[in-house]
């Protein structure tokens, strides 16, 4: 009897729209509205640095805690799932972080907004360099590692 009140009041609270509670700005920047944050080519610096160190974070938790195989861990999901959200939350207001190009694809086509598109696309292929360079030659496990073996 208890149960589908229950159940509709949070279909209500979490089927709503966002936009309904946070104004425009915030909910362009802080939830991967991406095109709304770079404005101007003051801001591709700055945008292009976060999208790097982001990702960069982002696959070092993956490849550590998923795929490598002295460190792989049970709470990878867990690692990993806190590590996208520390990164929207950080990154949020200096570049919408997309950290993933295709999640900067979609929407771009669908919206059809192209300015400053490069940067979520650049930015996480030399996250991703980054990354495995430091995988590959320092960081990783024992068998794929080539310096400090």
């Amino acid at each position: 009897m208890f149960v589908m009140p229950t159940i509709w009041r949070g279909v209500a609270l979490t089927e709503c729209p966002p936009q309904a509670v946070a104004n425009s700005g915030r909910f362009d920047s802080m939830l991967g509205g991406a095109f709304g944050v770079i404005g101007r080519n003051e801001q591709i610096g700055p945008a292009l640095g976060n999208e790097i160190i982001l990702t960069t974070f982002l696959l070092l938790v993956v490849c550590m805690t998923a795929v490598n195989e002295e460190t792989k861990s049970h709470l990878a999901p867990i690692c990993i799932a806190l590590t996208v959200a520390i990164n929207i939350l950080a990154g949020g207001s200096i570049s919408g972080p997309c950290m993933n190009p295709a999640r900067a694809f979609g929407p771009a086509v669908i919206a059809n907004h192209w300015l400053y598109h490069w940067v979520y696309w650049v930015g996480p292929l030399i996250g991703c360099l980054i990354s495995s360079i430091l995988i590959r030659f320092v960081i990783g496990g024992r068998a794929i590692r080539l310096f400090l073996k």
